[in-house]
Parts: structure tokens; C-alpha cells; sequence
């Protein structure tokens, strides 16, 4: 062990001892640092989204949500959730019926990036407890193969 851990690691110590001896240490005026942050604040308020066409962005417009919207709304009036998850969550369109109908908060997830920006887009214009997330996974594959005590580990409500 000395000779793999200890021995590599004091030649190392050493040298990063001369190099940070050698940084100079310089603060950032407060004046300097509030304009970086203000001009940062305003590069992010302009960034806006790629728009392309994806294939389910536009799914609200010519499917209904009618069917379901009162299940989701009864459901979350029922069950009070502080945290819902709203997987494949597309625009958002059920989202905002759980805050609507007393969700505390609603975290989205979905893989087609251009719902996602609708949603985005929706959560800022309607001021909606919404935070839509892209799924690192394809599809429900994953979700649906979870065991039961698996299932047990996903927190479904975080109060």
C-alpha cells in the first residue's frame, strides 16, 4: 500500500504546494462582479429554443385530453400530492390540471424535446409550478419493467 498510495501521493502534494504557492490571489471588485452577474441574467432572459418540428409537440392540438382530464383531476384532488410526477408529460397540458386541482408542485418528464419547450414556454406565461425535465430514457420501457421494489423506492410524493 505504501509503495502504490502513499509513495505516488507525496510528489504530488508537493507539487501542487509550489503551484497554488504561485497563484496570485485577486478579488473580484463587487461592482466588476454585479456586472457580470447583471449582463449574465440578461444573456440568459434572450436565450430562446431551437425550433424544429418534433413528432409529438403539436399533440394537444389534434388529440383530446378531455377523456382523462377528469380521472387526473379527481385523482389529485383525492390524493393531495405535495411533489406529482407527470411522466410523458408533453406540453403539460395534465400538469397544469394537477395544480389546478391542488397539486403543490409538478415535475414533467418527457423525451421529445420540442413538447418540452412548449411546456417550458407554457410553465413561464401561465406563472405554473411546473418544472418540465427531458427523460433520459426512451419511452416508458424502463418504468415499465421496474419490480415492485423498485416502485417502492421512487418517491411519487415528496412532502
Amino acid at each position: 500500500m505504501i509503495s502504490h498510495v502513499v509513495g505516488p501521493a507525496r510528489p504530488q502534494a508537493r507539487s501542487e504546494r509550489r503551484h497554488t504557492a504561485s497563484i496570485v490571489r485577486r478579488s473580484l471588485p463587487q461592482n466588476a462582479y454585479r456586472a457580470l452577474l447583471k449582463h449574465l441574467r440578461r444573456w440568459i432572459r434572450s436565450l430562446q429554443p431551437a425550433r424544429s418540428d418534433t413528432q409529438w409537440q403539436d399533440y394537444g392540438q389534434f388529440h383530446s385530453y378531455s377523456q382523462r382530464a377528469e380521472f387526473v383531476s379527481r385523482f389529485v384532488a383525492e390524493a393531495a400530492p405535495g411533489v406529482l410526477w407527470d411522466m410523458g408529460c408533453n406540453t403539460d397540458a395534465y400538469s397544469e390540471l394537477a395544480l389546478r386541482a391542488g397539486a403543490g408542485k409538478v415535475i414533467g418528464f418527457d423525451y421529445d424535446h420540442g413538447a418540452l419547450d412548449r411546456a417550458v414556454s407554457r410553465a413561464k406565461s401561465e406563472d405554473l409550478d411546473m418544472l418540465p425535465n427531458r427523460l433520459s430514457f426512451v419511452g416508458y420501457s424502463t418504468l415499465n419493467r421496474l419490480q415492485p421494489l423498485d416502485s417502492d423506492r421512487i418517491p411519487l410524493d415528496c412532502n
